[in-house]
């Protein structure tokens, strides 16, 4: 699964043999569901997703006097 995803959304890449086998290697392919928290703000991170389709909202919470969220990417 991860041979196929690296060929469709990064066919330059892959080319180099050596880098393709070192992301097999590393990567894993993650499907979420509609609403899903992938990061929070604050939190730790241990990887860096890389979305190769649908639609995600990004947002910094801002603590203030009225708590609000501030959209950065939609």
């Amino acid at each position: 699964m991860i041979s196929e995803a690296l060929e469709t959304y990064f066919p330059f890449p892959v080319k180099n043999h050596e880098l393709k086998s070192e992301l097999e290697t590393i990567c894993t392919v993650h499907n979420f569901k509609a609403g899903t928290v992938i990061l929070k703000q604050g939190g730790y991170i241990k990887v860096i997703p890389h979305m190769v389709s649908g639609l995600a909202k990004v947002f910094k919470q801002e603590e203030e006097k009225w708590q609000r969220s501030v959209a950065l990417l939609y």
